[in-house]
């Protein structure tokens, strides 16, 4: 019993360790502040967007992003559905924890509003990424082959893409 429980405890050391290593690596995206904001990996002003009127609520502010980043997701989304030959039902952007793009069975697309901070290539991906899951709904070989035709460089771009942390 000894034993199983040293053999226990060493695979989750190499485990922790492993996970360490891959997640400290990782970075938190400072998105906005009362007067600045990132969009597409780019620092701008809130007043680029508003009158100099910084009384804007959190809320304004966040319709704001979600307009900017589904106008830019649409068009790679269209594309993307339109080259597969396959329609989608709606494309929507919600803030998620723990997601940064979601695919329902009804052909409904949601995204990460972190999305928007983000290099465009990124959201280019993530269009690829769910319009292939429009004609196959798992992540098998052929789903990737999908991914590929839509957008070759989805590997180095996935790569990359693990390194954010969304909050």
């Amino acid at each position: 019993r000894l034993q199983n429980n040293e053999k226990f405890l060493t695979e989750f050391l190499q485990r922790w360790e492993k996970l360490y290593q891959r997640y400290s690596k990782r970075e938190r995206l400072k998105s906005t502040t009362d007067d600045e904001l990132l969009i597409f990996w780019e620092q701008l002003s809130w007043s680029d967007f508003f009158d100099n009127d910084k009384s804007y609520s959190k809320s304004t502010k966040e319709k704001k992003l979600k307009e900017i980043l589904l106008e830019y997701s649409k068009e790679w989304v269209d594309k993307f559905s339109d080259q597969l030959w396959v329609p989608y039902k709606s494309l929507a952007i919600r803030k998620m924890r723990a997601r940064w793009w979601h695919c329902t069975s009804k052909q409904d697309i949601v995204l990460n509003l972190q999305l928007v901070h983000l290099p465009q290539k990124y959201i280019q991906y993530v269009a690829a990424h769910e319009c292939a899951h429009l004609v196959q709904k798992n992540h098998s070989d052929k789903f990737w082959k999908v991914v590929e035709s839509l957008y070759p460089k989805y590997k180095e771009v996935r790569k990359e893409m693990r390194k954010f942390i969304l909050e």
